[in-house]
């Protein structure tokens, strides 16, 4: 099947915006320029609603020309075609996760829904695990979901397809209404990422795909437009974008007629509605280039069609690049601080290049081959897998290679979660908040160890609301105490939960707890560092 160079545009603008916005997510590096900064912040939401629609899209393709050529459609091989076009580089960096980063928490028996999830790609159906070994796999899931479904959308587009199409906006309409305003309000949840989870699942998120589906059916059905139309064309194009632009502009605008509040996560109007209206531009956005005849010989259009060819391995190893890179780097680290254009830059040239590396030594392999030489061995490794899996959830640590049982009672034993020091921080801060549901924090520690602690604690005091720690991580390891003291004053929180901070401490004369962490309320009439602080009694409680 030729493929779709234009589309293949689309597609390294999708990834682009996704690689960029975590970069902006983790480094916290922000630009001067409104309309920049609206596709910088929600770029994420942009690219991923891209790669859902692009994905409806190559579906439709494919199985349209295996329709076209009169093969005989078999389920399991589609799903094997399917199943080796992700697996292969997904697994892999779930491995590298779990074995050489703080993610071998999730190693332990108390998380072994988390793995056995990740491992089935059903993950995403629950919003606490969702992006726990890695942050950016929940949309693989989600795709994996609609793949299984996929043939079956198909003929449904085949014989009614504005029919589909209307149904699966209406669909998804109802379904973010139904989990959002009957299950997740009355429970006096205010976690935003509980709506953002359950508003991305295959039935709230199905007009993205038919939305892909229906433009592909178009793209093939429609005769080729003559070269006199193309201004036509390109006139709508940038019509659209600058209607994106104002889509965006809906999140943060504060009062609109009729509706109260704006958020896109929550339970209210805009958020039954709002991603609707941005596939619908987007959906206008992908047609329109689709009949541009794109001239891709100069080195911007190699370029993106470069990082198209190999946009599934950036999407899969961006974020394990972005985050270590900042964490460990100290050239990334002054690199954050003074260079802010070059971040973006240096970040994303590398990203690309290990995406292009890790393509070549992984999807290079004859994986199919394998799977035929192997298919009953598999079969059979799922059995032994999931046996093995319950003997473990009954079994302390791993006790069958001696040279191995220190290492494993280490990361393996049954209560490593409760001796990890972020749930006794937790644990501890829990006995201080008094409004579980809606008291918002910030957690203060040194950089070597406040980063993974922080997403450990957030998780263990959910539904708590939390800041950012790569919003200030720079911010109290590096400048005065009166800075610290005008960005910690200028947020919005009730309780300050300090593990370390060396500036602190000598600014205010305080030995903090490292083991339990000590727990301030915030004083919202502070006019100094010193009193900024309340520090909570014990006995007071």
């Amino acid at each position: 099947m030729k493929r779709n160079l234009n589309i293949d545009i689309v597609r390294a603008i999708a990834i682009l915006m996704v690689l960029v916005y975590h970069i902006y997510a983790i480094t916290g590096i922000t630009v001067h320029n409104k309309i920049l900064n609206s596709f910088l912040i929600y770029g994420g939401i942009v690219g991923v609603a891209l790669f859902l629609i692009l994905s409806g899209y190559g579906i439709y393709c494919s199985l349209k020309y295996q329709q076209n050529k009169k093969e005989k459609f078999e389920y399991s091989k589609y799903i094997q075609k399917r199943f080796l076009r992700i697996a292969p580089q997904y697994y892999i960096s779930l491995i590298v996760l779990l074995l050489f980063t703080g993610n071998a928490v999730y190693l332990s028996k108390d998380h072994i829904i988390t793995l056995v999830s990740h491992i089935f790609f059903f993950h995403n159906l629950f919003y606490t695990i969702a992006g726990a070994i890695s942050g950016v796999c929940w949309t693989l899931a989600l795709i994996f979901q609609f793949y299984l479904i996929a043939p079956f959308l198909f003929k449904l587009m085949e014989k009614k397809p504005k029919l589909t199409l209307v149904s699966s906006f209406i669909l998804s309409i109802f379904f973010k209404i139904f989990i959002f305003h009957f299950l997740i309000a009355p429970s006096n949840n205010t976690n935003e990422f509980l709506y953002f989870n359950y508003g991305n699942q295959i039935l709230t998120a199905i007009h993205f795909f038919v939305l892909g589906m229906f433009i592909a059916k178009l793209h093939l059905e429609e005769k080729l437009e003559k070269r006199k139309s193309q201004l036509i064309y390109c006139g709508c194009l940038i019509l659209s974008i600058i209607g994106l632009y104002f889509v965006l502009k809906l999140i943060t605008v504060n009062t609109i007629p009729y509706i109260t509040n704006t958020g896109i996560y929550s339970d209210c109007v805009m958020a039954y509605f709002w991603h609707n209206i941005l596939a619908i531009v987007l959906g206008l956005i992908i047609y329109f280039i689709n009949k541009i005849d794109l001239h891709l010989e100069n080195i911007v259009g190699k370029c993106l069609l470069f990082i198209s060819k190999y946009q599934y391995g950036i999407f899969i190893w961006h974020l394990i690049i972005i985050t270590n890179l900042k964490e460990y780097s100290l050239f990334m680290q002054n690199l954050i601080a003074w260079h802010p254009f070059l971040t973006y830059l240096i970040y994303t040239i590398i990203c690309i290049a290990i995406g292009f590396i890790m393509t070549e030594l992984i999807d290079k392999y004859n994986w199919k081959n394998l799977m035929v030489h192997t298919r009953k061995a598999i079969y059979i490794a799922i059995k032994i897998g999931i046996l093995c899996t319950l003997l473990f959830c009954l079994h302390k640590t791993l006790q069958l290679i001696k040279p191995l049982i220190n290492y494993a009672e280490k990361y393996m034993k049954n209560d490593i979660i409760d001796e990890t020091p972020s749930k006794k921080i937790a644990n501890h801060a829990n006995q201080f908040m008094s409004d579980k549901s809606s008291c918002k924090y910030i957690y203060l520690d040194t950089e070597e160890t406040g980063y993974l602690y922080f997403f450990q604690i957030r998780y263990y005091l959910a539904p708590c609301k939390s800041v950012h720690y790569n919003e200030y991580v720079y911010t109290i390891n590096y400048t005065s105490s009166e800075e610290i003291y005008n960005y910690l004053k200028s947020k919005d929180i009730d309780y300050f939960i300090i593990r370390d901070n060396p500036i602190l401490s000598k600014e205010l004369d305080i030995n903090f707890d490292k083991e339990n962490g000590t727990i301030f309320k915030k004083n919202e009439n502070a006019t100094s560092i010193q009193n900024l602080f309340i520090e909570i009694d014990d006995n007071k409680r």
